[in-house]
């Protein structure tokens, strides 16, 4: 039989009784404790550290909430998976276009395998940009580490030290003409892995034609942005003034 018994506990210096000190018998188990607030500072226990553990919840049902549908693996990626997934992120072009007033000249191109094209570079990496002007030429071909292919330049970050290349895609290099005039025009785009152009710096090695005569003006330098000469055969002056240039993804 079932029995519930009020016991006074003694402590040093006298006795407590009611809720401050109670002790609850229930079929010979102990059934709740509540211990004194100074006897819970003596010891350092919080109070709520000696409440009994709440009971776990019961798990949600599809009804009372909505479940998080479960991930689906598509097995093992593949090594050439994986490389064209990286591919997306790591290659890209980017085209060069030049913008320039033309008097009296047209066919303005770069000359050569081995024209330079000067420019500054930026880690795709770690953002670093480079302080001095590097050139690439499409003479230059350096091959890649673990046989990738190769590049007109391969080099590595002093920064991150992370290898990047960029390289100068032949086929689209094109004149600028003089029904291009005053208006930006792709003259040449560039395969970045992990190395983009930021800035560009003309300088010596472009060729035009006199619009009327024909004649051929080379070594031009753009290097001021400004360039002019006098054909003998029009008998008129010819330049090219105000060059600019800005870089789109293509």
């Amino acid at each position: 039989m079932a029995f519930r018994k009020y016991l006074e506990l003694p402590i040093a210096g006298g006795s407590l009784r009611g809720s401050e000190h109670r002790l609850v018998a229930d079929s010979a188990y102990l059934h709740r404790i509540t211990l004194p607030r100074r006897k819970s500072q003596v010891c350092g226990c919080s109070p709520d550290a000696l409440r009994p553990a709440a009971p776990p919840r019961p798990a949600q049902s599809c009804s009372e909430g909505t479940q998080a549908a479960p991930a689906v693996y598509d097995g093992p990626e593949s090594s050439g998976r994986r490389q064209r997934r990286l591919s997306r992120f790591a290659m890209g072009k980017i085209a060069l276009q030049l913008k320039a007033t033309l008097e009296n000249v047209t066919n303005l191109r770069p000359v050569g395998e081995d024209f330079r094209w000067y420019l500054k570079m930026k880690c795709g990496n770690c953002g670093e940009i480079s302080e001095k002007w590097q050139y690439i030429r499409l003479m230059d071909n350096v091959a890649l580490k673990g046989g990738r292919g190769s590049a007109s330049m391969v080099q590595k970050c002093k920064l991150c030290s992370r290898e990047n290349s960029i390289e100068i895609l032949s086929s689209t290099i094109k004149p600028y003409n003089a029904e291009d005039n005053e208006k930006f025009k792709t003259i040449v785009e560039f395969e970045c892995r992990g190395l983009e152009p930021v800035d560009f710096q003309p300088q010596a090695g472009f060729a035009a034609e006199g619009v009327e005569s024909g004649t051929v003006f080379s070594d031009i330098n753009l290097q001021e942005k400004d360039w002019t000469d006098y054909d003998e055969k029009a008998q008129e002056s010819v330049g090219v003034y105000e060059v600019t240039h800005q870089f789109v993804k293509s």
